[in-house]
């Protein structure tokens, strides 16, 4: 279950009482939507959160990975998903869906794959021997290595 709602421990509640929407981390967990679709990186997240209370198990801040994944599950806005299954649960959704697919737009410019630029840190390597940039080549026509050249 994740964050702005709880497992209801009874073990006689019905099917659409068994996950309980906690308003107040409810709350939050919308405000972090909105922070998100709004450009907010996940780490200023994590501290907005520790701020105001929200630690990890060992009272710390809650890990980039964990706003992460919380932002990317689809359970917030009323879908389920459940292996390669995805229908719509019965509990209350905490924000639309709208504002996931906003939070989740965020960071998602122009990703180069390897087949469209395969050398994805040319340029942005030196050597710590010779300070020089790393350029590329392939190596036998498949394999894309690295190297600087002399002067």
């Amino acid at each position: 279950v994740p964050f702005g709602a709880r497992n209801n421990l009874s073990t006689s509640a019905k099917i659409e009482e068994r996950i309980i929407i906690d308003p107040i981390e409810s709350a939050f967990a919308k405000q972090m939507f909105q922070k998100r679709a709004n450009g907010e990186s996940f780490e200023n997240i994590s501290a907005w959160l520790f701020q105001h209370g929200f630690k990890n198990k060992n009272g710390g801040k809650i890990a980039k990975s964990t706003i992460q994944s919380w932002i990317q599950n689809k359970f917030y806005y009323g879908s389920c998903e459940w292996g390669n299954h995805v229908w719509n649960h019965i509990y209350q959704p905490i924000i639309d869906q709208k504002l996931w697919e906003e939070a989740n737009a965020v960071g998602r410019g122009f990703v180069p794959r390897f087949e469209e630029n395969p050398f994805l840190l040319k340029g942005k390597i030196k050597s710590a021997v010779s300070g020089r940039e790393f350029t590329a080549s392939f190596a036998k026509k498949i394999y894309p290595q690295y190297h600087t050249h002399a002067s």
